[in-house]
């Protein structure tokens, strides 16, 4: 019965399918442009009228004046990226597997968050294991605390010391301000140091120039019960604007997994309140120095983030499942400076403060970090960006007991410091490029890392572009692996429970991975472009937490439990290999669809705790399509497929999202969006090691927006 449920609801998926495609072939006589100002549309020139190649021609001020968005033509190959050499660049001129999420993908989709919107990039393993926790991560490896992906906002890492991942109840931005989201898979350390070993996400906002006047939203729904974000910008000087913003969200708690007895209430509720500035200013009359300063400050409360453990009897321990109160604020200052189209400089810093607090125990990071770059010309053929960084991290980490989170220095500091050098070099001009470069970093735990890189782009006309890598990155221990304790959850026995734990290893080696990947990608037509990208990675000395054998009983608890003693090892290996493919097709100037599909595969040895083994979905598909039915109504579907995880006994999966919207006056937006439709509740994950997890529910929410 429950697979003859199971295919019942993918044919009803099939047929409305097939309805779309027959309702997007419909004539219209006005369309909006994928990435477009919808209020601007209609006066703008169409762009199948603009040839798609020409943003090719552009020089760097140029093209920094350009939009990011994609033409009516599909030309994902023009989109502008940044964070594959830190200069501006496109991705068809990318020797990476890089994507876009534009600022007009993230309106279409209906999304509320960031973790929803990456599910837009091909390859990319977006796992919500609750209403407020998720697990991303990119070619393997992934779950909540997922230790392979570098994450940045307007270049400010957020990725956390303690535990090598991101907390991302604690990540919000205003999305009606990201310009764009790139996301790079494969490794990235040559750049952006260590931790960017299975690929990089930079969140980059826009200009505050680009968000002048007044911006308001609110809404709310079945699951995300209220939003509200009130935005305006305005101008300083001639050369000096602004804007400022504040914003609320309230998410309600997931649907209790199958299976699971958990004491009531039951709740994983997620709510947070913000408001931040951003200032961005061109002193001087040859506008060759832009400086920005930005800045945010939060509040919020994720509930349950501590799961209750059901079935053993730990005294008061059973209780402490109360809710995270988080708390942080941050500064950035940066200072970019053009003598040039080809020469520059860059100087950023900034500082983090980040508290998350609950009943048992406190986390307090503080983070300074100072960084570098120049980029200029050396010949005819080379092309050099260089820098150095500091990072200063101030960690505060008590614990409460030995059933938490617990370290033996409550108080520690820690340095970083990193150079790093790169060439671009023209062998055939405008056609063959050969990139090789290299970061060097020390860091407290492991000392000197290296990581080095070695690219090839082949470019034979504005069309087409092949591309191939050879690079080493490395993830460094955290905080937590070198010195932590961390109990996991007890299991019943007789006569008494046992609690697998955890010991830190002081003497841990950075994982490192050497990878190799090969892409291609076509302008096969003014509305048809695709992209393919293949790697094939090798890991060595990854960590990994086998039973060290034996065990022995914690008598000071009341109760008293058996501790399963296990150590953080550098022991296990192995490889991974896939291919990540997309395409983009305008059907019609006012139709567009996006198919992607990616294939992963995993074998690793010397791996007695089975870590990391069939955790990640071997398949994904992911189906989108944007129609435009009138000027002022557009409807968009969104259609995914994640395949099973093995050993966390999830079932595969498949979902819907639907999304209307409707602008009656020039400045208003109503809209409604149906997410998780073909299901009441579906499982996405169940590797959580201290996080509740629960099912994702169906929901439907509503929105109005102003904008003026």
């Amino acid at each position: 019965m429950h697979a003859e449920h199971h295919w019942v609801h993918r044919s009803h998926a099939g047929a409305f399918l097939a309805a779309i495609l027959m309702m997007g072939l419909a004539p219209r006589s006005v369309s909006a442009a994928e990435g477009a100002d919808p209020q601007a549309t209609a006066a703008a020139t169409p762009s199948s009228a603009r040839d798609p190649n020409d943003i090719l021609n552009l020089d760097i001020d140029q093209l920094t004046k350009t939009p990011v968005s994609a033409p009516s033509g599909g030309a994902s190959m023009d989109l502008p990226v940044t964070s594959v050499t830190k200069e501006q660049s496109t991705v068809g001129h990318s020797a990476a597997a890089v994507f876009v999420i534009t600022n007009e993908m993230i309106r279409r989709s209906g999304v509320t968050n960031i973790p929803d919107a990456l599910r837009m990039a091909p390859g990319l393993d977006v796992a919500q294991a609750n209403s407020n926790t998720w697990a991303i991560s990119s070619r393997g490896f992934n779950w909540t605390y997922g230790n392979k992906m570098l994450v940045m906002i307007d270049g400010r890492s957020v990725y956390n010391p303690d535990f090598s991942g991101v907390y991302w109840d604690a990540q919000d931005v205003v999305l009606e301000d990201v310009e764009r989201i790139e996301v790079i898979r494969g490794p990235g350390g040559t750049l952006w140091g260590a931790n960017a070993v299975n690929g990089v996400i930079n969140i980059i906002t826009k200009d505050s120039k680009d968000t002048q006047g007044a911006y308001m939203q609110a809404g709310g729904g079945s699951h995300e019960r209220a939003t509200s974000t009130v935005r305006y910008g305005g101008t300083i000087t001639e050369d000096a604007t602004y804007r400022v913003y504040g914003k609320y969200f309230n998410y309600g708690p997931g649907y209790p997994a199958p299976g699971v007895s958990l004491p009531e209430p039951i709740s994983d509720a997620w709510q947070q309140g913000r408001f931040g500035f951003r200032v961005d200013w061109k002193p001087g009359r040859d506008k060759a120095n832009l400086i920005t300063v930005q800045g945010d400050h939060y509040v919020g409360q994720t509930d349950n983030s501590i799961i209750p453990f059901s079935g053993v009897d730990l005294g008061s321990f059973n209780d402490r499942a109360l809710p995270d109160q988080l708390t942080g604020d941050n500064l950035l200052v940066r200072w970019h400076h053009t003598y040039d189209e080809n020469t520059d400089w860059t100087f950023q810093t900034y500082y983090d403060n980040y508290m998350r607090s609950d009943a048992v125990q406190t986390e307090i990071d503080r983070t300074f970090d100072v960084d570098f770059q120049y980029h200029f010309p050396l010949g005819d053929r080379h092309k050099i960006t260089c820098g150095g960084g500091f990072r200063n991290v101030e960690s505060y980490f008590p614990g409460g007991d030995q059933l938490t989170n617990w370290f033996p220095f409550p108080n520690w500091t820690t340095n970083y410091t990193s150079q790093f050098i790169q060439d671009e070099i023209a062998i055939v001009e405008d056609r063959l490029t050969f990139t090789i470069g290299t970061k060097l970093e020390q860091n407290p735990y492991t000392g000197f890392e290296y990581q080095p890189s070695a690219r090839v782009l082949w470019t034979p006309d504005s069309r087409h572009s092949a591309w191939g890598a050879i690079s080493r990155a490395v993830r460094t221990p955290s905080r937590l692996e070198e010195q932590g304790t961390v109990s996991l959850l007890p299991t019943p026995a007789d006569p008494l429970p046992i609690v697998p734990r955890i010991y830190g290893d002081p003497n841990l080696a950075s994982e490192a991975v050497i990878a190799y990947e090969v892409g291609f990608r076509e302008q096969t037509t003014e509305r048809f472009s695709w992209d393919v990208a293949t790697f094939y990675n090798v890991y060595d000395h990854l960590i990994v937490a086998p039973p060290t054998g034996g065990t022995s009983t914690d008598t000071n608890s009341l109760p008293p439990y058996v501790v399963l003693p296990m150590v953080w090892i550098n022991q296990a290996g192995g490889n991974t290999y896939g291919i990540e493919w997309f395409c983009n097709y305008a059907v019609s100037d006012h139709w567009r669809l996006y198919c992607q599909y990616s294939v992963f595969e995993m074998h690793l040895f010397n791996n007695p705790s089975n870590d990391y083994v069939d955790e990640d979905p071997k398949n994904q598909i992911y189906l989108r399509s944007s129609w435009d039915i009138r000027e002022n109504l557009e409807f968009d579907m969104i259609f995914r497929y994640v395949d099973r995880l093995v050993a966390d006994l999830v079932p595969s999966y498949a979902t819907m999202d639907l999304r209307l919207a409707y602008r009656p006056k020039e400045h208003w937006e109503l809209a409604v969006v149906g997410q998780n439709l073909l299901q009441d509740h579906h499982q996405e994950y169940q590797g959580g090691v201290t996080t509740y997890v629960t099912d994702v529910p169906r929901s439907v929410y509503g929105t109005v927006t102003w904008r003026h």
